[in-house]
């Protein structure tokens, strides 16, 4: 599976999520937001490219969203299906996740969230739209 994998905090568990899905055999392509945006500076972008399958973003600690979560947000908008390794929240765009894992589980997570979003477009909704709150 083609995998953007962005993160609030670029090293630590990003590091561990990254080296688990290239093991996995999936294609792992980064992000890095806020500013440094390639789409915006003029280059490619995963998700606007459709090279991105799932997105999954890791946060380390909670709390409102950064420069660097924006990559999840995009998401979001793309309708892409999304993995959140973090903490969890109820509430504000974290909530749009169609599963939260630790780094541990991101592998069965990935399968999970992509499974969810055919299981809800085979039930009405659609693929390529997210999910209302």
């Amino acid at each position: 599976m083609r995998v953007l994998l962005s993160a609030t905090t670029p090293s630590g568990d990003a590091a561990d999520v990254g080296d688990r899905l290239r093991r996995a055999g999936h294609t792992v392509y980064g992000c890095r937001g806020g500013e440094r945006c390639t789409l915006a500076m003029g280059g490619t972008c995963p998700l606007a490219d459709h090279l991105a399958d799932v997105h999954v973003h890791v946060r380390e600690r909670p709390g409102p969203p950064s420069g660097r979560d924006r990559p999840f947000l995009c998401a979001v908008l793309a309708g892409t299906p999304l993995v959140l390794c973090g903490p969890p929240s109820p509430e504000g765009p974290w909530s749009r996740a169609d599963v939260v894992c630790s780094p541990a589980g991101v592998v069965e997570a990935l399968e999970r969230a992509v499974r969810r979003r055919v299981e809800r477009a085979g039930a009405g909704g659609r693929w390529d739209q997210p999910r209302s709150a």
